[in-house]
């Protein structure tokens, strides 16, 4: 039973990964480009703005993503049922965006504001357009949601081309490729789930909206505290140490930033696993098999980006960039620990108690400022990349203990020490800054990690082996 549990997490993780792997590899792929197109103090700017959109997202979508996939992915496949749900959800949404516009058109008129308008198509664009691929998650449908990925990733490596390169717009020409990839992805979603088909105003019941926006809810603070763990500490680096750095942080958080938008895949997996597994009565025994082997990836993972982050910005960015390299280390380890911090975080989602969540969100964003602010001024950015890590083990502790009242995990802890060790060799051999040393511990971690999880490895390759020859 847990092999066939297994499979399927493993088949929805791949079905994901062809959706969003694109955007984020495209992400990995142009960062280079933008190091010689933009400079320290543009790429601040460009960054603080989809940091600040990244803040308010919850306030317009009020978090309902969640609740429509939480809501849709347990019904019975009834249409009706799946209008009714879709038609409250999607009505309180738009009226939320009706109500932000106003908003922003009365600070347009107090505060002069660059590029006003498409910063706030912006998050117009990328607030509907998680709400509609969370459709196509709820209504089982993802192959469409990875569909709608790719078309993400092609609209926004033309207008990319276009806008940034042959026109060189700088950041306006950031802003329109990022505005019109998602407005013709979500288009296509628009009409391929014939959403103009489920709208109904007679389905509006004030009873389940209250219901689902008791549900997501708590998931707003909860995002906006995860914020404070992941971006709030720009705003730091800005104010203490200014555009420029800010720039040079932006950039180094984001080889990191692709390896936790790579495991975010994985989790959207997870979550739909988890919600339709929570309450079998083996879910311990599958839960802790999949933590172990995610537990020996991230860290093996980890170690390996952490030794190659040197030569990754020396030979792929502007000499203008490189200091950047010296946080990475450090960020990388964060990552991992968010994302088994993200894999408890599921948890909560499973048993309904998204209080949970918001409690041990908020309580890793308040360490995270406070560290932070302690950490900036004597340590500048290294400062700044400690106070994001020590959040992280905090709230990776934190769920750990909290969550037990749900579901029993049990860790392998001989395993987690020795990663542990690893890791610590590999951030001491990092900052050595010794290309051949940093090689030949590549090779021994290579060997290492093949055989720790060769378990694992066969699984991936047969699949693999499936999906393209058609054989076991």
């Amino acid at each position: 039973m847990i092999d066939i549990k297994s499979k399927k997490l493993l088949k929805t993780t791949f079905i994901y990964a062809i959706g969003s792997f694109g955007s984020k590899l495209l992400n990995f792929v142009l960062l280079p480009f933008y190091s010689y197109y933009l400079t320290k103090e543009e790429y601040g700017y460009y960054d603080i703005v989809l940091t600040t959109i990244s803040l308010l997202v919850p306030l317009v979508t009020l978090q309902l993503s969640d609740s429509i996939f939480r809501w849709l992915v347990t019904s019975e496949k009834k249409n009706k049922e799946q209008s009714f749900v879709l038609s409250n959800a999607l009505m309180v949404i738009l009226f939320n965006i009706m109500i932000v516009s106003l908003v922003f058109l009365i600070i347009r008129e107090v505060v002069t504001i660059q590029y006003f308008f498409l910063i706030y198509s912006l998050l117009v664009m990328s607030s509907i357009y998680p709400v509609i691929q969370q459709v196509a998650r709820g209504l089982s449908k993802n192959k469409l949601y990875a569909s709608s990925g790719i078309i993400f990733s092609l609209a926004l490596l033309l207008t990319n081309i276009i806008f940034l390169f042959a026109l060189k717009l700088s950041i306006k020409g950031l802003l329109i490729a990022s505005v019109l990839s998602y407005f013709i992805s979500t288009l296509y979603l628009i009409m391929r789930l014939k959403l103009y088909n489920v709208f109904n105003v007679k389905y509006i019941s004030f009873s389940l909206i209250k219901e689902l926006l008791g549900y997501s809810s708590p998931l707003i603070l909860n995002t906006m505290s995860w914020w404070l763990i992941v971006s709030a500490n720009k705003y730091l680096v800005l104010y203490f140490l200014g555009k420029e750095t800010l720039g040079i942080y932006s950039f180094a958080n984001k080889f990191p930033g692709l390896l936790l938008m790579v495991n975010s895949i994985f989790i959207l997996a997870w979550q739909e696993s988890l919600i339709v597994n929570f309450n079998k009565a083996d879910r311990s025994q599958f839960f802790s098999k999949v933590f172990n082997y995610l537990i020996s990836v991230q860290f093996s993972v980890t170690a390996f980006l952490i030794l190659i982050s040197e030569m990754m910005i020396k030979y792929l960015v502007s000499n203008s960039f490189y200091s950047s390299w010296k946080y990475m280390p450090i960020l990388y380890l964060g990552v991992a620990f968010s994302t088994l911090s993200s894999f408890y975080g599921a948890i909560y989602l499973g048993s309904k108690d998204t209080k949970g969540s918001l409690k041990t969100s908020l309580f890793g964003g308040i360490i995270n400022i406070s560290v932070g602010l302690i950490l900036i001024k004597p340590f500048g950015l290294y400062g700044v990349a400690i106070s994001n890590l020590i959040s992280f083990i905090a709230l990776f502790l934190f769920r750990g203990i909290n969550t037990k009242k749900y579901v029993q995990l049990f860790i392998v802890k001989e395993r987690l020490i020795s990663l542990l060790i690893i890791i610590i060799i590999s951030l001491s051999v990092a900052y050595l800054n010794n290309i051949f040393i940093s090689i030949l511990t590549i090779l021994v971690l290579t060997v290492y990690t093949s055989i720790n999880n060769r378990e694992l490895l066969a699984r991936i390759i047969n699949k693999i082996k499936k999906r393209i020859y058609g054989v076991s």
